[in-house]
C-alpha cells in the first residue's frame, strides 16, 4: 500500500474543525499520498482553473443517496466550506472538506488511486461497506 496521509488530530477555526497530519488509526479519514497528488493534480487541471485560486479552494468529499447500491461517493471543488465540515490539509490547496454524516461513514476509510489501462481514479476503501456496484462508485453500509 502507498504511504499514507493520515488526518484526525482536530482544532476549532472560525466555526470549523480544522485538522492536522498524525499517525494512522481506524478512527480516522485516511489519505494515501497518491490520493493527495491525484487531489492536486485534478485542481491544477485546465478545465477547473474557473475555480480560481485566489481564495481557498476545498475538495469536497461526501456520501449521498444513489447508485445502484443505494449510496455513492460524490467528489466535488467549492470555494465555501460549510459549517461543521472538519477541513484537512489546513494551509495546502487544496483543502480537503468532509461534512459531519458523511465523516461518520467514512471513518476507519482510506483514499486511494486505482490505476487502470488508461485512466486513474480515485477509490474510497471503506471497511463499513457491505457491498459495492462493480465499478466501485457506490455501496451499501454493514
Amino acid at each position: 500500500m502507498a504511504d499514507l496521509l493520515s488526518i484526525g488530530k482536530k482544532k476549532k477555526r472560525a466555526g470549523h474543525a480544522l485538522s492536522e497530519e498524525v499517525q494512522a488509526n481506524a478512527e480516522q479519514l485516511v489519505f494515501t499520498n497518491l490520493a493527495r497528488q491525484k487531489v492536486i493534480a485534478m485542481f491544477n487541471d485546465a478545465s477547473l482553473n474557473e475555480i480560481g485560486t485566489e481564495t481557498d479552494v476545498f475538495f469536497r468529499i461526501a456520501i449521498r443517496a444513489g447508485g445502484c447500491s443505494g449510496l455513492e461517493y460524490d467528489f466535488s471543488f467549492t470555494r465555501t466550506p460549510v459549517s461543521g465540515d472538519t477541513i484537512y490539509f489546513e494551509g495546502k490547496q487544496p483543502h480537503i472538506a468532509v461534512d459531519p454524516k458523511s465523516l461518520s461513514l467514512l471513518k476507519g476509510s482510506i483514499l486511494d488511486v486505482v490505476t487502470g489501462q488508461a485512466s486513474e481514479r480515485l477509490v474510497v476503501i471503506n471497511p463499513k461497506a457491505k457491498t459495492a456496484c462493480s465499478c466501485g462508485a457506490s455501496f451499501s453500509l454493514n
